[in-house]
């Protein structure tokens, strides 16, 4: 894991993968793992709305996720909640 990936929830070793939306093609993926998590923004609300895709265990993380990842709307590290799609 890089320092910008601190989960806020313990997950199993390799049970998420995260895909930026510009990077991968998300309609080529086995449609049952694929999450949408969507950014919670800054305090002052910049860059709430940031799509991210991943691929998720759901056998062994039923639970919905968040994860800190780094958002390049606000240039910072915010919290990413997992939504429906």
């Amino acid at each position: 894991m890089y320092k910008k990936d601190f989960p806020i929830k313990k997950l199993a070793f390799h049970s998420v993968l995260l895909y930026s939306a510009h990077t991968i093609n998300v309609k080529n993926m086995s449609q049952d793992r694929v999450i949408k998590l969507v950014s919670r923004g800054t305090s002052a609300g910049v860059g709430k709305g940031h799509v991210r895709y991943g691929m998720k265990n759901k056998k062994q993380n039923p639970d919905k996720i968040e994860l800190r990842k780094y958002n390049p709307i606000s240039r910072s590290v915010t919290v990413y909640k997992e939504s429906k799609k």
